[in-house]
């Protein structure tokens, strides 16, 4: 999922209960949290429960808000990357479209080195797109054409 752009939120409850029992315990927590469910560290958030509370409390709101915040950049960023990677998918597919006879032969280090001169691609990630095409068979211009609807779900050409 991370290369997508989408990470795991991990929300831990009972912070209070754990506070008032042992306060030591309270990163390394988050720590197993983190580690058991994949999310870094930074995505791991400790809120108290509102249950057995009477009133609203500020302080769990406020936790409770910096969870929803968090996960609303996520999501804005997920979409981001997403947009960027249907603009540079939309960039591939219109230059094979494009692309003439003779072209064609074009390797594919070749095709991709014209469309980073062209666009906003860099080496990296051209060697990493390439890697993966030549993993795959594809050497040329012409195989990454006749295969391109079912290539493109395995590379990610932004964010790089």
């Amino acid at each position: 999922m991370r290369p997508k752009g989408i990470a795991p939120i991990t929300i831990l409850t009972h912070k209070d209960k754990l506070l008032e029992e042992n306060p030591d315990k309270l990163q390394e927590a988050v720590e197993r949290a983190s580690t058991a469910t994949g999310s870094s560290l930074t995505h791991t958030f400790f809120i108290t429960n509102y249950i057995g509370t009477e009133d609203q409390n500020p302080d769990i709101e406020l936790d409770v808000c910096k969870v929803l915040n968090f996960a609303l950049a996520m999501g804005e960023r997920y979409v981001k990357f997403a947009k960027h990677d249907e603009k540079k998918e939309k960039e591939v597919t219109s230059r094979l479209e494009e692309m003439e006879l003779g072209e064609r032969s074009k390797t594919i280090r070749d095709f991709f080195d014209e469309l980073r001169s062209k666009h906003s691609l860099s080496a990296e990630k051209v060697q990493q797109i390439v890697s993966t095409l030549e993993q795959n068979g594809i050497k040329n211009a012409s195989a990454l054409k006749a295969t391109w609807k079912t290539t493109k779900t395995r590379l990610t050409l932004s964010r790089a």
